[in-house]
C-alpha cells in the first residue's frame, strides 16, 4: 500500500514536469527562474543514495514517460493537448525543458540549465484541481517506478522536496 507521502511526491513531479510543458508558451519571454530549494528535512536527510549520481541519468527517459503518459491519459489530456498539437518538435524542446527543470529542483544541474517558466506562471490560468494535482503525483510516482527506483527512495528521496504546501498552492487554482 503506497503511503500519502508518495501522492504528494508524484503530485510535486507532476507538477513540475507540467509546468515545464505547460508553459511553453510562455518560456522566450520568462527569464531563468525556479523555485527556492526547500530546507531539508529529516525525510530528505535519510535519503541513503546520492540522487544526481544515482538518478541523474535517467531524469530525460523519466521527463519523457511523464510527458508521453501524461498526454495519454484522460484525466491530463486537456493540458497537454496544446503542446501535442505542436509536433515532435515542441514535445521534444517540452521534455528536454522538463528534464532540466527536475534536474535543477534536486540539485543535478545549474539553475540557469532551467529557462523555463516558474510553477505559477507555467499553470496560471489552467484551473489544476487539487485531485487533478495529487493524481498527477501518482501518475509521476508510477513512471519512477516503472524506471526502477524504489519506493522507499521515492519516499525518502524524491517526496521531500515536493510535500510542501507552499509549491502545491502555486499549481492548484481551484
Amino acid at each position: 500500500m503506497r503511503d500519502s507521502r508518495s501522492g504528494v511526491v508524484v503530485t510535486s513531479l507532476l507538477a513540475v514536469i507540467a509546468a515545464s510543458a505547460c508553459g511553453s508558451s510562455k518560456k522566450e519571454e520568462t527569464t531563468t527562474t525556479t523555485e527556492p530549494p526547500v530546507e531539508e528535512t529529516s525525510e530528505a536527510a535519510a535519503c541513503g543514495v546520492d540522487i544526481c549520481a544515482t538518478y541523474g541519468p535517467a531524469v530525460p527517459k523519466v521527463a519523457s514517460d511523464i510527458t508521453d503518459k501524461a498526454a495519454a491519459d484522460p484525466q491530463f489530456a486537456k493540458f497537454f493537448e496544446p503542446l501535442v498539437k505542436k509536433g515532435p518538435d515542441a514535445i521534444a524542446a517540452f521534455k528536454k525543458r522538463l528534464a532540466d527543470f527536475i534536474a535543477v529542483a534536486y540539485g543535478c544541474a545549474d539553475p540557469s540549465t532551467y529557462t523555463g517558466a516558474d510553477m505559477k506562471t507555467a499553470h496560471a490560468g489552467m484551473g489544476i484541481t487539487s485531485q487533478q494535482y495529487d493524481d498527477f503525483i501518482t501518475l509521476v510516482a508510477g513512471v519512477l517506478a516503472a524506471n526502477g527506483v524504489p519506493e522507499s527512495d521515492i519516499n525518502a528521496c524524491f517526496a521531500p522536496p515536493l510535500v510542501a504546501p507552499e509549491f502545491k498552492a502555486m499549481i492548484v487554482e481551484q
